[in-house]
């Protein structure tokens, strides 16, 4: 019994240990719990949170001490805790950082959404864990590095976005594996490399977006396996080769731009069997043919963008099939016909721009029934006919560009009634009568240009009150009357341009000290009275331009106090009294003019303050005493004209370099010296001669013989330390020794090009100069191209300098200008490839065609075309190009023609190619291009001054050729007589002056060609000025030729002294020439003006109506 008891006894003990221990188990337990309480997903997210910048405590709420993360901002658990979701899109302040690699331990996420913050460093490889993850957008960072292969693996992904970031390298063709993606978006990054065609396989893709990246390579034709696609973004890459007809099969697109590329061929008919498109836009490529018509078979489409392109034909009838159509642009191609009538039948239209295309005809009347239209741009066309009425009639119309087009006709009145108008810019056309009164009282109307027309009558007076206009012009009209006390008075005025008008009268005396203003240019009136100036405020005004006026008393000390003038041209005025030393506060000024007044006193020491000061032109006024010192401190000063003016003393250093290439801007001051050396003798012992001293012509000639010898030594020793290193280092040659680039989408290679020409055999040499040889190849696709073989020596070659050059040429667009396709080295040759015209050169066709095919007949609409094209290349070179490009080669041998008779000037940039891969040039050395005797411009043969000036020379030269059909070196005309000195005596001695023009060209013209050609040996005689300074820029040519163009129909005739015979190209000595102008006296055209005007003169001569030409000139500067 004690036994069982004590057994008994000992079972209790035994359990009541048991219960004790189980309960400190528990506790213990407990207490870990308690301290280990957040779960593992919730460790990962606080390292995730370690790793990224919270300035704003959005994160406040993620705590260590909660047992799960499923509370916190932004995370998404599922029923048993795991995180399935991190989303923190741009939470208030963005975070910074990187994203933590330990994200890839959420085995369980589906969602991660971190975009829109200022993530940097790599997209982690680790997220492929995450093998349930469905979403992944990065988008909206600073990501670099490149897309990890990795992300390949997840099966499960159905959105991938990673745009705008900075990721590089290549689209992982892993991609194509990622079977449930719908949605892929990786624009706006620095990708490189190709579209994958592994992509094709991803059978689900709905959106792909690869544009804004620099991708090249051709469109993968397999995308079309991609059937569900919607959403195909392709642009602004460097993708070329030809759009893929099998994307036509891609019947649920709905979305297509491939635009920004270098795609070539033509656009795809099987496009219009796309029938759910809504957006196309193929623009700034280099597709050409013609607009499909079967495009209208796409009844959805509501945006068509084509513009930029080399498309031609007309514009198809069928896309008035396409009834919600509402935005179309085809502009910038080469588009010809009509515009549609069929256009008016598309109610939906709100905005439509065919700008810078070759249509003709009328403006469609039916137009006006678009009662949604917004927006109608047809620029730069060549429509004639009036600008019809009723085209605000819904009240909508807020842009309407007719400009540079050939209407006549008035302004419609309706249009200054239409109150949604914000711009109206019709200028440059031959609309004539008033302007239309109501303007100005238009609330939305920004932007008002109608310059450059034959408007008459005075400026409404509502237009100087106007609260809205920000920018107006009526330049180069016939308006006259006063100016409108109120303009400049009511912001926000800006911009203000009402030159070249008949305009009298006074400035208005708040317009200079308008608030607001930031250009005015009243230039070529006839304005008189002081310039009033009072500042009273600040003046934000950055460009002043009064010149060809007839103000009067002295230049306003106050205008110093316009601080952000950058041009100041008070030039061809009355203005007497001294330069006001405060001009030299104008601390941003750049071009400064203040030629031919009654200037007096010395020159402001000053101006030695303006540091930018590029331009400055002091001549024909009265100033004395010396050029200060202080103009060695103008280091960017490159052009400066002083002549005829009283200035003695010695030129300072800085200003000697600009002598040497512009003697003639110095002349007219006998007492000028060159150096303290030399005696600066008076004005009276020196009064037989307008130029330098002997002394100072002899100093130039002994400084540049002796910078010519040094030059020389130099360039032996260079070549020779060259050849030594070369042979040093014959293994670093073969490395470089081939290279091979092409542009624009062409698809080619060198073997093709070496093939084609049997290694550059000379049996496929159709051209051969001194310092190139020109091959014909045609490439097994049939592309038939013109290889350039430049001579020169390779060690005068930089190798590196030569191809970066190339590519850019490369990339210069103009359809007047031969497209360069390429470029490569070869065996230590260079070679430039570009596009083979068929017709051959302009002297081809002028001359030899004269023996070859005695029944061509190259009348004067074409030739006009020629001289027009090629003003315009020229300009589009000069003065589009940064940095601007001179030719240096201009000749009718280097501008070759297309199938339409259509110019294109070719080696242009070959100059900067050859200048810029030469070793140790000096600036003043002559350069290594090869020109062409008759058309060299006089400097370029003393000076070797190269400005762009001496390719408006060679133009000048060229319409000689055209209007003459002489050659520039005929060899007709006496020995070493050029075609320039040639004509100018013709016409000097001639009584019958239109006998110098080609008489079968001339007699087969009608009286609008015959005035045309009259007006064009005007600009000839400008162009070849014997003074470069005088000349016009090319810009200016282009306006003339396109006067001409529009109003030549009209009867212009000169009525000349009987003193004196025509003198276009004639030297004259006279102080003036004043020529009027009528509508009889139809046989002479040429005027009685001395050749050598200034640049500011050509405008003066209003060749819409050839009205009246008078300048001034006091001395001759033979």
């Amino acid at each position: 019994m004690a036994a069982g008891e004590s057994a008994l006894s000992g079972n209790r003990r035994n359990w009541e240990l048991l219960v004790f221990y189980t309960f400190i188990i528990i506790g213990v337990l407990g207490m870990l719990s308690g301290v280990q309480g957040l779960s593992k997903d919730g460790q990962v997210l606080l390292d995730f949170r370690s790793e990224v910048t919270d300035e704003a405590n959005v994160l406040i709420d993620w705590k260590a001490s909660d047992s799960d993360p499923c509370s916190w901002s932004g995370v998404t658990c599922d029923k048993r805790g795991n995180v399935i979701a991190l989303n923190v899109s741009s939470l208030e302040d963005n975070f910074a950082g990187s994203i933590s690699r330990s994200l890839g331990n959420l085995t369980k996420l589906e969602i991660l959404d971190l975009s829109k913050n200022n993530l940097k460093g790599s997209v982690p490889s680790s997220l492929s864990s995450c093998v349930g993850l469905k979403i992944l957008d990065l988008s909206s960072n600073k990501l670099g590095g490149t897309i990890p292969v990795e992300l390949g693996d997840l099966p499960k992904l159905s959105l991938l976005n990673l745009a705008s970031n900075r990721l590089e390298g290549h689209v992982p063709e892993e991609l194509g594996q990622l079977s449930a993606l719908s949605r892929l978006d990786l624009s706006k990054n620095d990708l490189q490399g190709l579209v994958p065609t592994e992509l094709s396989n991803c059978a689900k893709l709905e959106y792909l977006d690869l544009s804004n990246n620099n991708l090249s390579g051709a469109i993968p034709p397999s995308l079309s396996r991609c059937s569900k696609l919607e959403t195909l973004f392709l642009g602004s890459n460097s993708l070329r080769g030809d759009i893929p007809a099998t994307l036509g099969s891609l019947t649920r697109l709905q979305m297509l731009s491939f635009s920004n590329n270098e795609l070539t061929g033509a656009i795809p008919a099987e496009l219009g069997n796309c029938s759910e498109i809504e957006f196309l836009d193929l623009s700034d490529n280099d597709l050409r043919g013609s607009v499909p018509r079967e495009l209208g078979k796409l009844r959805k489409l509501r945006v068509l963008w084509l513009q930029d392109n080399m498309m031609w034909g007309s514009i198809p009838s069928t896309l008035v099939n396409c009834r919600v159509l509402a935005d179309i642009d085809f502009s910038r191609n080469n588009l010809t016909g009509i515009i549609p009538l069929e256009f008016s039948e598309m109610k939906s239209l709100v905005s439509v721009v065919v700008a810078e295309n070759l249509l003709v005809g009328e403006i469609p009347r039916s137009l006006s029934e678009l009662g949604n239209l917004t927006t109608l741009n047809l620029a730069r066309n060549k429509l004639n006919g009036t600008i019809p009425g009723g085209l605000c009639s819904s009240s909508r119309l807020s842009t309407l560009v007719l400009s540079h087009n050939l209407l006549e006709g008035e302004i419609p009145v309706d249009l200054a009634q239409c109150s949604s108008l914000l711009q109206l810019r019709i200028p440059s056309n031959r609309l004539s009568g008033s302007i239309p009164k109501g303007f100005g009282w238009l609330k939305k109307l920004q932007f008002l240009d109608l310059g450059y027309n034959d408007l008459t009558g005075v400026i409404p007076t509502d237009l100087g009150s106007s609260s809205s206009l920000i920018e107006l012009d009526l330049a180069g009209n016939l308006l006259n009357g006063t100016i409108p006390p109120g303009f400049g008075q009511f912001p926000p005025l800006l911009k203000l341009n009402l030159s070249s008008n008949s305009l009298t009268g006074g400035i208005p005396s708040g317009i200079v000290n308008s608030p607001t203003l930031i250009t005015l240019d009243l230039s070529r009136n006839a304005l008189s009275g002081p310039v009033l100036v009072n500042v009273a405020t600040t003046v934000p005004m950055e460009s002043l331009i009064l010149h060809h006026n007839q103000l009067l008393g002295n230049i306003p000390t106050e205008l110093g106090f316009f601080q952000q003038l950058t041009e100041l041209n008070l030039g061809q005025n009355i203005l007497n009294g001294s330069i006001p030393s405060n001009l030299g506060k104008l601390l941003n000024l750049r071009a400064l003019t203040l030629k031919r007044n009654s200037l007096t006193g010395t020159i402001p020491a000053q101006l030695g303050n303006l540091m930018f000061l590029e331009e400055l032109d002091l001549s024909e006024n009265h100033l004395s005493g010396s050029i200060p010192s202080s103009f060695n401190n103008i280091l960017s000063l490159t052009r400066l004209n002083v002549s005829y003016n009283n200035l003695t003393g010695v030129l300072p250093h800085r200003l000697v370099s600009i002598l040497q290439e512009s003697p003639s801007s110095f002349i007219g001051n006998p007492g000028l010296c060159l150096t303290a050396n030399l005696d600066c003798v008076s004005p009276e012992e020196r009064r037989d001669h307008d130029d330098l001293s002997a002394g100072a012509v002899a100093s130039i000639i002994i400084a540049c013989v002796f910078a010519a010898i040094v030059f020389s030594v130099l360039v032996v020793i260079s070549r020779s330390y060259y050849r030594r290193g070369k042979s040093r280092y014959p293994e670093k040659e073969a490395e470089s020794e081939n290279e091979f680039r092409i542009f624009n989408g062409e698809s080619f290679s060198l073997n093709d090009v070496l093939k084609s020409t049997r290694n550059f055999d000379d049996a496929y040499a159709i051209c051969k100069s001194r310092n190139c040889t020109i091959y014909k190849a045609e490439l097994p696709t049939g592309k038939v191209i013109a290889v350039k073989k430049l001579v020169f020596r390779r060690d005068d070659l930089a190798e590196e300098v030569f191809s970066t050059e190339a590519e850019t040429v490369g990339k210069i667009k103009h359809r007047n200008l031969v497209q360069l396709v390429g470029f490569c080295r070869w065996q230590g040759l260079r070679f430039l490839m570009y596009e083979h015209l068929p017709e051959g050169s302009l002297s081809d066709v002028l001359h030899r065609h004269k023996q070859e095919a005695p029944n061509f007949f190259f009348d004067w609409k074409a030739r006009f075309r020629v001289a027009l094209g090629m003003a315009r290349a020229l300009a589009y070179l000069h003065h589009d190009c940064t940095p601007k490009i001179i030719h240096r080669d201009v000749r009718s041998a280097n501008v070759l023609l297309d199938t339409n008779f259509e110019p294109q000037i070719s080696d242009f940039g070959l100059s900067k190619l050859i200048d810029s891969t030469t070793i140790s040039t000096p600036a003043n050395a002559t350069p290594k291009v090869a020109v062409t005797y008759g058309f060299i411009a006089p400097e370029f043969a003393y000076t070797n001054n190269i400005t762009e000036k001496i390719d408006v020379y060679s133009y000048g030269v060229i319409l000689l050729e055209l209007l003459t059909g002489r050659r520039a070196m005929d060899p007709e005309l006496p020995e070493n007589v050029g075609i320039v000195a040639w004509a100018r005596q013709f016409i000097s001695s001639s009584t019958n002056p239109e006998s110098i023009l080609a008489a079968d060209v001339y007699d087969n013209c009608d009286a609008r060609g015959k005035s045309q050609m009259l007006l064009v040996m005007k600009v000839a005689s400008y162009c070849t000025n014997h003074q470069d300074t005088n000349r016009p820029t090319m810009k200016e040519v282009v306006q003339m030729m396109e006067q001409f163009d529009r109003s030549s129909s009209s009867s212009v005739n000169a009525s000349r002294r009987a003193s004196s015979g025509p003198a276009a190209f004639m030297p004259t000595t006279s102080s003036s020439a004043v020529v009027e102008y009528s509508d009889s006296d139809t046989d002479s055209l040429f005027l009685d003006v001395d050749p050598y005007t200034t640049d500011d003169d050509y405008a003066t001569a209003d060749d819409r109506s050839m009205g009246s030409f008078t300048h001034s000139r006091s001395g001759s500067l033979h």
